[in-house]
């Protein structure tokens, strides 16, 4: 038995009539090469008619093999024939009669042999070819304009182990169909039952019946690699849906197979301030590093990729790396890509709200394998690339936040890079298996700058309000015992009301550090449950109800004190909310780390130095120009409060000291306090010296240092006292402070001798200025 097409709904023939209509219009061409092999087909056709009539089995196509080679000839050019995926195939079949040596090829090479079968490859696209015939019939014959057309795309798996990805073209031209005497005229009503229909192959095959339809003819076929498509398109599918599978491996294998090179070395160095930092994923290797676990851009020594990359942003190749050695003989970048056996390298930035955040390094072991040519593959994943690092970037700093919160609580902006290149550290470690340890924190020659506006007298106040409250808590306490007791003979209530009137005249007389407790522990003990009784089961004293009743939920009385409170805490938050927003203009003069306390007034602390920044140069004016804007600030902080008194519920005064300290110092982030301390044992006499000073008494006199409405500087040494007079008289110009400027010298402390100070008055009248008077203006003074 022959092997016959299969025919299902369809007649089919293998035919070249179509073609030879083709070469009859070409023989009258006026283009002679055309007419030339109009002729020379047509005497093909002469001697075979044959091809004419056409066959319905391949073992009679088969006989005229080579004729059909010859008229394929003119489909499929010569020249092309090597470049070209092409077969002409069976009407409305995967069997081809005739392939390019391409498409030969990939049939050898495929793991599915000569006999390539497309119909398989087509598998998942079953109803697109099925329907392909029927948008012939629909289109060519009844016009109804149909298009079941959609792009198909198929793998195909070589023996290699490599998986090629091509699109398929389908050019029908060359086929005719025809209705047999069973074929249904298909109405738009039809058409419409069946295009809601597409999936349902009983209702297609009852209007397109067995062998109703004649297909005659031959259709070609066209392949085109689309593997290179294929691969960015799934890297970018796996970057967009990545919820954390992404792993270096993954990078790595997709990049290879873009750039067809097995063997590609991907690494990628995360850059925090111009200093590199291994990858947070402890999987991805580095090569700008090598071993290290940082470095400084400069310190690579090469300009001309800094340059390129953090300056323009743009990739930088080095194609060849033995020449790129051999022009930069002492540059560790080259000597790290040498060590490394790499030949050539392309460093890409990932550019993050305008910063380079990260490099991406590809590296080949062969020269000029990483070319500015093949470089380009890789341009339309780079997008992708760069919105998954952000995403990336973004959990990373969420960890990295987390950690500092945890390790270190919150932490001032102006230092959180060190923190942050620490948590870096420690979380790289961390995704490599570890178990690291957070270390401490150290800033090293750094300028300390101390001050505070104290609340004046705040204990005695504290002490008015705590006599105040405990006096109306015993006097009504006495007044309800001596109206039981009154015309009664009660000697327990008799006691108590004795107790209680002596305790009250304690009160009177003088408030100690134990009073408040003594007194609230004597009430809450022996008053209070007898006052419940007298309320409760007596009809005897209707004030003891009373009284009970005007008591807070701690069964007190507490309003003088929390009158105290309200005073004490909302003095500090208007101090603490100035200081916060000067704070911008103090860090535009140079980037320092400060912090302050709330205690019976503000401290604060400053410390500057080159260590602090690393992105800025420090300079001592910069040190200068600080010192002159905390004086500004403590005359204006002083000033401001004085304007606010009257809106607080107690009147009290503040006093401002400013201590001056020239040597530079350490200072350490303690992890298990959560704060910065100074380090070393010479520095602590720093903190020693700011704890005694504002208590401290002018030498030979009763008179303490700090008074209202004065500005005191406290120094140790001359240099200190000529520069910080010229910032008074400089102030004096300016109005902030009077015409009276004092040097006073301090009583002996421990472990400070000689301490000296000047004072001078605030201007109280001083409006807060706009603008910053600089060191510069200070020096055009005569």
């Amino acid at each position: 038995m022959k092997n016959e097409f299969d025919s299902g709904t369809f007649q089919i023939r293998t035919s070249f009539r179509h073609l030879k209509n083709l070469f009859e219009e070409q023989k009258e061409s006026t283009n002679s090469i055309q007419r030339l092999q109009a002729e020379w087909a047509l005497k093909v056709f002469e001697e075979h008619p044959a091809l004419v009539e056409g066959f319905d089995n391949m073992e009679d196509l088969s006989r005229h093999q080579e004729p059909i080679n010859e008229l394929m000839s003119f489909l499929f050019q010569e020249s092309l024939t090597s470049n070209e995926i092409k077969s002409a195939l069976n009407p409305l079949s995967s069997q081809s009669f005739y392939d390019s040596q391409r498409m030969l090829n990939l049939k050898q090479d495929s793991v599915d042999g000569i006999h390539l079968d497309f119909l398989h490859i087509y598998e998942e696209s079953t109803n697109f070819l099925n329907l392909m015939p029927y948008s012939i019939i629909l289109n060519k014959y009844y016009k109804y304009q149909i298009d079941f057309n959609r792009p198909i795309t198929v793998p195909v798996e070589l023996k290699n182990g490599d998986r090629k990805v091509f699109r398929i073209t389908y050019n029908g031209d060359f086929i005719s169909i025809q209705p047999n005497e069973n074929a249904i005229e298909i109405t738009e009503e039809i058409l419409d039952k069946l295009l809601n229909n597409t999936h349902d192959r009983e209702l297609w095959d009852y209007y397109f019946p067995k062998e109703s339809w004649r297909v005659e003819g031959f259709g070609l076929l066209t392949m085109v690699d689309v593997t290179l498509d294929d691969q960015i398109n799934g890297f970018k599918e796996h970057l967009i849906g990545s919820t954390g599978d992404f792993t270096y491996q993954t990078m790595q294998d997709y990049v290879r197979k873009i750039l067809n090179i097995p063997d590609l070395y991907i690494g990628t160095t995360m850059l925090e301030n111009e200093l590199l930092v291994p990858g947070y994923d402890g999987g991805f290797p580095t090569i700008m590093l090598s071993n290290e676990e940082s470095c400084e851009f400069d310190k690579l020594g090469c300009k001309m990729v800094k340059e390129q990359l953090l300056k323009h942003q743009e990739i930088f190749i080095i194609p060849n790396i033995e020449l790129y050695a051999a022009e930069h003989p002492e540059n560790r970048l080259r000597q790290n890509m040498l060590k490394n056996g790499l030949k050539s390298l392309a460093l890409i930035p990932l550019v993050i709200d305008g910063r380079v955040q990260s490099i991406i390094e590809i590296g080949g072991y062969e020269k000029n394998q990483i070319n500015e040519i093949s470089i380009v593959k890789i341009d339309d994943i780079l997008p992708f690339v760069k919105s998954y690092a952000k995403r990336s970037l973004h959990g990373i700093k969420d960890k990295v936040n987390a950690i500092i919160q945890e390790e270190c609580t919150s932490i001032h902006p102006a230092v959180k890079w060190k923190f942050e290149e620490e948590a870096y550290r420690f979380l790289a470690e961390q995704q490599g298996g570890k178990n690291p340890i957070f270390q401490e924190i150290v800033f090293e020659k750094v300028y300390p700058l101390y001050g505070q506006i104290d609340i004046v007298g705040s204990s005695a106040a504290r002490n008015e309000a705590i006599q105040h409250d405990l006096k109306a808590l015993l006097k009504e306490s006495v007044l309800i015992l001596e109206e039981v007791t009154v015309n009664k003979n009660m000697p327990f209530y008799e006691q108590l009301l004795h107790e209680a009137k002596r305790n009250l005249s304690l009160v009177e007389n003088a408030i100690y550090t134990n009073t408040e407790q003594i007194i609230s522990n004597f009430f809450e003990m022996r008053i209070l449950p007898v006052l419940k009784y007298f309320a409760e089961y007596t009809q005897e004293s209707k004030r003891a109800e009373k009284f009970l009743n005007s008591l807070d939920e701690n069964q007190t009385i507490y309003h003088a004190r929390k009158q105290y409170d309200a005073t004490i805490d909302a003095i500090n938050q208007g101090l603490a909310q100035f200081l916060d927003e000067k704070q911008d203009e103090a860090q535009a003069i140079f980037p320092h780390y400060f912090q302050k306390y709330k205690t019976d007034g503000v401290e604060h602390d400053l410390y500057v130095g080159p260590s602090i920044n690393k992105d800025h140069r420090f300079h001592e004016s910069a040190l200068y120009n600080l010192r002159m804007w905390q004086m500004q600030i403590m005359c204006e902080m002083e000033a401001r409060y004085y304007a606010m008194q009257e809106n607080y519920p107690i009147n009290l005064k503040v006093a401002s000291l400013i201590f001056a300290y020239d040597s530079p110092m350490s200072i350490r982030y303690r992890i298990d306090e959560k704060k910065f301390d100074v380090d070393g044992a010479y520095n602590v006499r720093y903190e020693m010296i700011k704890k005694r000073i504002d208590k401290a008494h002018i030498k030979n006199t009763n008179e303490r240092l700090t008074q209202p409405n004065k500005l005191v500087v406290v120094y140790s040494n001359s240099n200190i006292e000529r520069e910080y007079m010229s910032y008074f008289k400089f102030l004096q110009a300016k109005g902030y402070v009077g015409p009276n400027l004092e040097i006073v010298e301090l009583e002996d402390l421990q472990d400070a001798v000689g301490l000296k100070a000047i004072r001078a008055d605030i201007n109280l009248n001083l409006k807060e200025e706009e603008e910053f008077y600089s060191l510069e203006q200070v020096k055009v003074k005569p």
